[in-house]
C-alpha cells in the first residue's frame, strides 16, 4: 500500500487510517492477528500503533419448508456441499466462517388442539455422506442418483430432548390454517454441525424431521406441509 501526502509533514505529525477487507476472504485466525501495513518515509522514521483488524460479523437466515408424504411426519434438510460453490447446494458461503447457528420451528395449527394430538418427536441428524454417483436431493431429503432416480433411505434416530421443544396441544388450533405456533426458538446447533471445531468453515449438512402423534389425522390445512424451519446464523 502506497501512502502519499500533498505536502511535507511536520515532525510529530500523527496519521490515522483504516483498512477494510472484503468480508469472508480472511479467516478468523488470520484476521485477528494480521500485521499492520508498513509505511516508509524517506530520511525519517515512522512509529505505528499496532491495532489488529477485527472481522465483520454478518447475519443471515434460511427457511426450509417441511415436506411430507405421510400425515405423521415431515422432513426438511439444510445442505452444505463443500464441493459446490452455488447457493443452491450450501447455506454457508464459500470461504466464510460460521460463528453462530440456531434453529427455530413454526408449524401450522391444523389438528393440534386435543390432548392426544401433539408433536411427539423432533429429529435432528447429520445424514451419511453421499458417495458418487449419489448426491444430496433436498426434495427427497436423501442421497439420490440423478441418472436413475434411485435414492438411499436416510433414517434420523437422534432426537431433541423432551422439554427442549413445545409439543402442544394448543387451544384454538383445530382446523385453524391461519395460525401457526412456535415449537422451537433459537436452539443452538453449533455443537452438532461444527463439532469441536467451532467456529468452523465447513459445517455439516443436517436434517430435521417432525413427528406427530398417531391421532393427528385431519389434513384440513395440508397436514404439516406448512411448517417453517429456519436457520439463523452469523458468519464472517
Amino acid at each position: 500500500m502506497l501512502l502519499r501526502t500533498a505536502r511535507c509533514l511536520e515532525a510529530g505529525t500523527q496519521l490515522s487510517f483504516s483498512v477494510t477487507l472484503p468480508n469472508g476472504m480472511v479467516p478468523v485466525a488470520q484476521a485477528v492477528g494480521m500485521k499492520m501495513p508498513l509505511i516508509e518515509v524517506s530520511g525519517a522514521s515512522v512509529t505505528m500503533q499496532p491495532r489488529p483488524l477485527l472481522p465483520v460479523l454478518l447475519k443471515k437466515s434460511y427457511t426450509a419448508k417441511c415436506n411430507t408424504r405421510l400425515l405423521q411426519s415431515c422432513t426438511a434438510s439444510f445442505e452444505q456441499n463443500s464441493d459446490c460453490f452455488d447457493a443452491a447446494c450450501r447455506y454457508l458461503n464459500s470461504k466464510a466462517v460460521l460463528v453462530q447457528a440456531t434453529l427455530s420451528i413454526n408449524i401450522a395449527c391444523t389438528d393440534f388442539e386435543k390432548k392426544d394430538k401433539f408433536i411427539e418427536r423432533v429429529g435432528l441428524c447429520i445424514p451419511p455422506e453421499c458417495l458418487p454417483p449419489f448426491t444430496w436431493d433436498r426434495k427427497e431429503n436423501k442421497c439420490c442418483n440423478v441418472e436413475n432416480g434411485q435414492c438411499e433411505d436416510c433414517l434420523c434416530t437422534n432426537s431433541l430432548a423432551r422439554g427442549t421443544f413445545e409439543s402442544g396441544p394448543w387451544e384454538g388450533c383445530s382446523r385453524n390454517c391461519s395460525r401457526s405456533v412456535s415449537i422451537l426458538k433459537q436452539f443452538d446447533i453449533m455443537p452438532m454441525i461444527c463439532g469441536p471445531q467451532s467456529p468452523c468453515s465447513n459445517p455439516d449438512t443436517f436434517v430435521v424431521v417432525l413427528f406427530s402423534s398417531t391421532f393427528v389425522e385431519d389434513n384440513f390445512c395440508g397436514s404439516m406441509v406448512a411448517s417453517d424451519i429456519t436457520l439463523d446464523y452469523v458468519y464472517i
